[in-house]
């Protein structure tokens, strides 16, 4: 972080000067995105823990950095959490955070400080697909999540936790199974159907493709987008 610019150009919900932003005149806070474990891990690399064969030294911290966020802003920065309307949003990354860790963080700080006057989830780009490759024998995201998982120790939705096994905890970073069953808080979900990371994870070689056999998977990954994502409520 010691290379971070001092300021920062942002838009969107950061402009502040746009009149059609309904955020404009809130107090913005923004969290750079370190932990590489979808704000979710929980993990030291300690021997005492078994984890002295970790290359290079790796721990996944980000559910405490969550936590460590909110403790200083109330610390340090004097937030009032129950006189506060809140929003907790993310892209990407940041929105498989705000994805898990959206019901999280209203228990958190109603036990620590209060319950916030008003508070919501919004994750941007974040919503991740469980399909089949367009080639069944690569690796599915869905496995490839798993591992993450197991890596970082991910610490996910409470409620979706417990619902599933060890191994299939997994699900609680798909909002096709967390957002319609678990999630309690207001969440707004915003998301490309023609999404720019999953299209080439699962095997679509160009956009739009031209192999036809990625052409019909596309149609039939579109088709299940929709039909996850419709029945979310607003």
């Amino acid at each position: 972080s010691s290379g971070w610019p001092q300021e920062m150009a942002l838009g969107g919900l950061f402009n502040a000067t746009n009149p059609a932003n309904p955020f404009r005149d809130f107090t913005v806070v923004y969290v750079k995105y370190c932990t590489s474990d979808g704000w979710a891990g929980q993990r030291m690399n300690t021997t005492g823990g078994g984890l002295a064969d970790f290359p290079n030294g790796w721990a996944f911290q980000g559910k405490k950095v969550v936590d460590a966020v909110f403790d200083q802003l109330v610390a340090d920065q004097g937030l009032d959490v129950r006189s506060s309307s809140l929003l907790l949003s993310g892209c990407s990354a940041g929105a498989q955070g705000v994805l898990v860790n959206c019901d999280y963080v209203h228990d958190y700080l109603s036990s620590s400080y209060g319950a916030p006057l008003k508070y919501g989830c919004l994750a941007d780009a974040g919503w991740l697909m469980d399909v089949t490759p367009v080639n069944p024998q690569n690796q599915h995201l869905s496995q490839n999540v798993a591992a993450g998982q197991a890596l970082w120790n991910g610490q996910f939705d409470a409620s979706c936790s417990q619902a599933y096994n060890a191994t299939s905890q997994w699900r609680c970073f798909f909002g096709e199974y967390l957002v319609r069953q678990f999630v309690s808080q207001p969440m707004f979900v915003h998301a490309a159907q023609y999404d720019l990371f999953q299209l080439p994870f699962n095997g679509v070689s160009s956009f739009p493709p031209t192999d036809p056999q990625q052409k019909a998977w596309l149609t039939s990954f579109i088709s299940n987008f929709r039909s996850t994502i419709s029945d979310v409520s607003p």
